[in-house]
């Protein structure tokens, strides 16, 4: 009777271990066709979302300006007898430039010095006997008059001559000349002009609501249109103490050191004041942010609940994000997102939650995302 026992269990065994075996054998059945149902995975770059130190910047639009800059022009008309400079030249402050004829104004010179000599000699007669009283003071006193005129009239010539020899006032870069040999100039006539490059001024307006963020001594990346790919560091001297009623905007004047003469007054310059740091922002690419109506949105990787050797095992799913201002290629992300958090950057376009992705290599997908990726945010500063 045992043995029948055992051998009922035996069978009880085997029977339920079958049916285990083809129950087990159909659900794997099942998996394959549905994974064979699944779409192929849609190769995506990712990059993980990143807390950190962030640049802040004001930007702003300004114009460069010589610190120095005139144009060179007499005081006194007179013939133009010699030209000691060439157009576009390089000159020291006191360095002769232009030449008025001063012919008639030395011959005064010498006259008035003839004059000047005469009247100290007659001056040192008549104090000589002045101790004898042979002649009264008002003698003496006509007698230094007449020096002391002579000695005034030497120096307002010799100040006319001074004033038709034209010089530089400062170091600088001369312009297109203007006149020519032989011409005769009025006072005022311009001549040539004259710019100091060693040092510009960068004028540019900011609105009056960032006021409490700026200072002087506050550095600023300056680029032109001419360098593009080089960016000039200026700092701020100057800030306008009005805030204009028309713009409710402010002045603002940085000091810009232009050692090798690269940039020129009159330039447009893109302007950003410098802000510190913020600490501990996430950010992701730009290129991973879907800007749609309905709002803003990234794709975030996870691992797939179920995988196969032949199938891949993450899935994507759409996070609505609140984002922030965008440097430099970043987007910040203040909620929806956080640090650590892999996200599809470039070939997101037409998938949606629980879709497959096979992870790629972000350089071999950098084309595509720029071409059917959303677009960069709007820089916001």
């Amino acid at each position: 009777m045992l043995k029948g026992v055992t051998l009922t269990l035996l069978g009880l065994i085997l029977a339920f271990g079958g049916l285990y075996l083809l129950k087990n054998s159909r659900e794997q059945k099942a998996m394959a066709t549905q994974l064979a149902s699944l779409p192929p995975p849609t190769p995506v770059a990712t990059a993980a979302a990143l807390a950190g130190p962030l640049p802040r910047y004001i930007d702003a639009i300004g114009t460069l300006e010589a610190v120095q800059q005139v144009v060179v022009a007499p005081e006194v008309g007179g013939r133009v007898t010699a030209l000691h400079f060439e157009s576009g030249g390089t000159v020291r402050t006191g360095v002769p430039l232009v030449q008025l004829n001063d012919a008639p104004e030395r011959g005064d010179l010498d006259r008035f010095r003839a004059l000047s000599e005469f009247a100290q000699r007659e001056l040192a007669r008549v104090e000589s006997v002045t101790d004898h009283r042979a002649i009264s003071q008002t003698m003496v006193d006509e007698a230094k008059r007449r020096r002391d005129e002579a000695r005034a009239e030497i120096s307002r010539v010799e100040a006319l001559i001074a004033q038709k020899l034209i010089r530089a006032p400062f170091d600088g870069v001369l312009g297109v000349r203007k006149i020519d040999l032989g011409e005769y100039l009025q006072p005022g006539q311009p001549i040539v002009t004259l710019t100091n490059l060693d040092k510009l001024y960068v004028n540019f307006t900011v609105p009056e609501q960032v006021l409490n963020q700026l200072m002087a001594g506050q550095p600023v990346d300056v680029t032109a249109d001419a360098f593009p790919a080089r960016s000039f560091r200026a700092t701020i001297s100057t800030i306008e103490p009005q805030v204009a009623v028309e713009t409710r905007t402010l002045a603002i004047q940085a000091t810009l050191a232009n050692r090798e003469h690269l940039l020129r007054p009159g330039m447009f310059a893109a302007v950003r004041v410098v802000l510190p740091l913020e600490q501990n922002v996430v950010t992701v690419p730009e290129t991973a942010v879907d800007k749609t109506i309905y709002g803003d949105s990234v794709l975030r990787v996870h691992q797939a609940e179920t995988s196969s050797s032949d199938r891949p095992g993450y899935v994507v799913e759409r996070v609505f994000v609140k984002t922030g201002r965008s440097v430099d290629g970043r987007i910040v992300i203040v909620e929806g997102v956080t640090a650590g958090d892999l996200i599809v950057t470039a070939g997101q376009v037409n998938l949606n939650s629980g879709m497959p992705v096979a992870l790629a290599p972000t350089d071999t997908l950098t084309q595509h995302g720029k071409s059917t990726g959303s677009s960069p945010g709007s820089r916001m500063q």
